[in-house]
């Protein structure tokens, strides 16, 4: 109670001194020099969440809030009064864990020697589903659904992939219109389907034939078209009839416009989005398509937003020594297989351990998806939790218990998931995850 009386003084004090019915006008005459120094000597309080009030210490700050500027790592805080010592400032979402606190005003940019530490909050609720496999169409507390795969486009539509209790099928959840409708059934085996944000076409691999996957276009009312991969090399022939002509998982890239997937057999192809000629991106010194990746499955694909040409992957346990590991590629590079590279930690048979991304280790990590600010959300199937990489590189559970299935919905202390297989972010960065056994769809508050 303390803590808010103090927050709302502050509050009256900074706004009613500094700020000048809403504009940002200099009233206390207090000026910036720029033949001196700004000095940084502290600030208050030194962790916190989003929208946390932060006083910073200092001195030759000015008193003009519209000519200073205030990082927490890399994202800018709302400086919302000074008085040339003090500045009343917002902390931002999602900076990262270990903040440094920069101040730019003119010239000047310096940082402060303490750090600020970011808390995070998680908040799980229960979207729809409640328990029970056959699928039904409803509102989101009467339907009835079990979910292995998700994307969530770019107007907050949630797309999940069915494949069990006799339908296999793809179905529309819309949190606004209160909603579970099918979008379309008896498609043969869909996987991880994806969606392009600026059209809002959603894609879908089929498990085979080989050359087939489905398209559903918002312009068409999400009609569910087929569409046959046209080969212009040899990668058709190499997997046609072979255990290696799955394919699991599709990914928009962002950098060139291409579709993205990847067979079992570990050819990693593009597809290009109106004529669907498809090509392996890695190829011989005589032309001829070659797997860059092991024999297996992969159950995740997604690319960085802030590196767009970067696609990450997730290996399943049947992978050899990528097995239970997530990888890069750079699909645009000249030579895309010298790119390839194990981001995650060793461990053969599969793990738990979170920390620095190459110690970090998984248990059959399955869908993926970054969000707007660069954190890599993965639904880590056997271990029954929901993992993230920070841009930093650091790998962090969000929310479940390493090895222990359950439902509870809660924080992070609370909630239970039981073989979380897909995960979709939405660009708000809410976290929607398939939390198959359990035969719902969950969302993740994050901030």
């Amino acid at each position: 109670m303390k803590k808010v009386l103090s927050y709302l003084i502050l509050s009256v004090f900074f706004v009613s001194g500094f700020v000048s019915c809403g504009d940002k006008e200099n009233v206390s005459g207090v000026e910036h020099d720029p033949g001196k120094p700004v000095v940084l000597t502290s600030f208050y309080p030194d962790s916190g969440r989003i929208a946390e009030k932060v006083i910073l210490k200092g001195d030759n700050f000015g008193s003009d809030p519209s000519q200073i500027r205030v990082y927490f790592n890399n994202k800018q805080a709302a400086v919302i009064g000074a008085d040339g010592k003090d500045m009343y400032v917002i902390v931002p979402r999602m900076p990262g864990d270990t903040c440094v606190v920069t101040v730019v005003i003119g010239k000047d940019s310096l940082f402060y020697a303490q750090r600020f530490r970011y808390k995070t909050s998680v908040t799980v609720s229960t979207v729809c589903g409640n328990g029970q496999s056959e699928y039904k169409d409803g509102t989101l507390a009467s339907a009835q659904i079990r979910p292995r795969y998700l994307c969530v486009d770019a107007e907050g539509n949630i797309f999940a992939v069915q494949r069990e209790d006799g339908m296999d099928g793809i179905i529309r959840v819309s949190e606004e219109e209160n909603i579970v409708a099918l979008v379309q059934s008896n498609l043969n085996v869909p996987n991880a389907l994806c969606v392009d944000m600026e059209t809002g076409v959603v894609m879908v691999p089929a498990d085979q034939p080989t050359n087939v996957f489905y398209t559903s276009d918002p312009r068409e009312g999400w009609a569910v078209r087929t569409r046959n991969l046209r080969f212009t090399d040899n990668t058709g022939t190499q997997i046609e009839g072979t255990s290696g002509q799955y394919k699991h998982a599709m990914a928009f890239c962002p950098a060139d416009g291409y579709i993205y997937t990847r067979f079992r057999s570990g050819h990693i192809v593009r597809i290009h989005p109106q004529t669907y000629e498809a090509e392996c991106i890695t190829k011989d010194a005589n032309g001829l398509s070659v797997a860059s990746t092991t024999f297996g499955d992969v159950y995740g694909l997604c690319f960085h937003p802030h590196h767009p040409e970067v696609l990450y992957m997730a290996f399943h346990s049947e992978c050899g020594d990528m097995a239970h590991a997530i990888y890069s590629i750079d699909v645009t590079a000249a030579e895309p297989a010298k790119t390839l590279k194990r981001l995650s930690g060793p461990g053969m048979s599969g793990g738990f351990r979170d920390g620095k991304f190459e110690e970090a280790q998984f248990r059959n990590p399955r869908q993926m998806y970054f969000d707007p600010d660069g954190f890599l959300y993965i639904a880590d199937f056997d271990n029954h939790c929901i993992r993230r990489v920070t841009p930093e590189n650091m790998v962090e559970t969000v929310v479940g218990v390493p090895g222990t299935s359950g439902y509870k919905d809660g924080n992070k202390e609370e909630a239970l998931f039981n073989h979380p297989w897909g995960l979709g972010v939405s660009k708000e960065g809410n976290v929607y995850v398939a939390d198959w056994d359990n035969r719902r769809i969950r969302k993740l508050a994050v901030e």
